[in-house]
């Protein structure tokens, strides 16, 4: 899987037109007009798909553009007041490892974690972003997510065959540290390890680093020659075996000399709030044939 240039993102997956807003438009959404192929093509043949009409949402969410909303997300008073909103929507989903997580995943969380911090969003948190008593660059910054995730939904919607039970989007801006003599080695190989993703697909915005790496018949490769611009791909997840016929794609990202920004948005089965009923869920949706 040779490592592709940002020069072929445009095409990497052909579109017969774009919409004003770069996002692409919908069945739904009568007021763009705009038709892609289906991804799955080339997400067999080459374990990715490249996306055009979507790298400008590296620049405007882009948290290094946006300090007053992230130091106000680190602070304890206005984590805890999101972490408690009576508006959160906590829900099951799988995990890396086609299991149900341990814990519900809630519509808004943030996290500082060794090596990497990050902000989680889903498309729920739309009145947790409105909320007038969160600081105003907190409101702002969270309100693009919300138009991020439903742009990415009806992107999604175009180019994926209908899923095979509801589903959730939920999207993910991690902001990496750069390694250091001191930090280096094993911490990096802690917070990054190689994985597939609980997802059906997982979309990927960054800037072409080398950093980002795909495994490819036992052998890591960069995803993306490393020449400074953004690109956005979409790679299956270990959903993908059952609705898309396509094996999941193993990713690992290095740790580099500078700090790293990448917007994610990850599209999972819905298996809903109670443990038991997700439980049901998922059997039922693994001896469901019609996907396999």
């Amino acid at each position: 899987m040779p490592a592709r240039s940002t020069a072929a993102l445009e095409t990497g997956v052909k579109t017969k037109a774009l919409s004003s807003t770069g996002l692409g438009g919908s069945r739904r959404n009568p007021r763009f007009h705009l038709s892609f192929p289906s991804a799955v093509p080339a997400l067999k043949a080459n374990g990715y798909a490249l996306l055009p009409g979507l790298t400008h949402w590296f620049d405007k969410l882009n948290p290094l553009h946006h300090p007053e909303a992230w130091t106000a997300l680190r602070d304890g008073k206005v984590a805890s007041f999101i972490h408690a909103h009576s508006e959160q929507q906590a829900q099951y989903c799988l995990n890396d490892f086609g299991e149900i997580e341990i814990d519900r995943k809630s519509s808004v969380g943030f996290a500082e974690k060794r090596g990497k911090t990050h902000l989680t969003v889903g498309e729920s948190a739309t009145r947790i972003a409105c909320d007038p008593r969160l600081p105003s660059a907190t409101q702002l910054y969270l309100n693009n997510c919300i138009e991020f995730l439903n742009g990415v939904r009806n992107y999604l919607h175009e180019i994926l065959p209908p899923p095979s039970l509801k589903t959730s989007l939920t999207m993910r801006v991690f902001h990496y540290s750069a390694a250091t003599e001191s930090t280096g080695g094993k911490q990096a190989a802690e917070s990054m390890r190689p994985h597939v993703d609980g997802s059906i697909c997982t979309l990927i915005i960054a800037q072409s680093d080398g950093l980002l790496e795909f495994e490819s018949d036992g052998q890591w490769q960069s995803a993306i020659e490393n020449d400074g611009h953004p690109f956005s791909l979409l790679i299956p997840g270990i959903a993908a075996a059952h609705d898309l016929c396509v094996e999941p794609t193993p990713h690992q990202v290095l740790r580099g000399p500078q700090s790293r920004i990448s917007i994610t948005a990850f599209l999972k089965p819905k298996l809903g709030s109670d443990r038991r009923r997700a439980q049901r869920t998922l059997a039922r949706w693994r001896l469901d044939k019609r996907y396999h």
